[in-house]
């Protein structure tokens, strides 16, 4: 059921324009006011000015990005600690899966199945994204 329609039949049904209500009231007025006086400088400020294009200089995004990366994974051993384990035990069922595919197929199949590993790309990919993401 679509909620917006049942809502136009209700308002419409009370002959009641609730748009008109909000301009006329003095919440809209005090909003515009708060607007009108925001939307300009006040008198005798200037615009913020950095001597290099960018606030920080390169130094100083590096720390705060390592910073960044200390305060999203280190704080959390537990999750640190499960995830360094889930990767090792995907790493020994892969590598043990690919090292008897090795010893049972020729070298042609094998790089096959090496390069097709999505298995393995699924896991790492998601690891990546979550890394970067923060």
């Amino acid at each position: 059921m679509d909620v917006r329609g049942h809502f136009y039949i209700c308002r419409t049904a009370l002959g009641v324009d609730f748009a008109q209500k909000y301009r006329e009231s003095a919440l809209y007025m005090k909003n515009k006011e708060f607007v009108r006086q925001f939307s300009s400088p006040p008198p005798g400020s200037r615009d913020l000015h950095f001597i290099t294009r960018f606030s920080q200089n390169t130094w100083g995004q590096l720390k705060s990005c390592l910073w960044n990366q200390n305060l999203a994974y280190w704080t959390s051993p537990a999750y640190n600690l499960m995830r360094i384990m889930h990767s090792l035990a995907s790493a020994l069922i892969f590598g043990y899966y690919i090292g008897t595919k090795e010893k049972a197929c020729d070298s042609g199949r094998f790089l096959s199945i090496h390069r097709n590993c999505y298995l393995c790309d699924n896991h790492i990919s998601n690891d990546w994204i979550l890394w970067i993401g923060l």
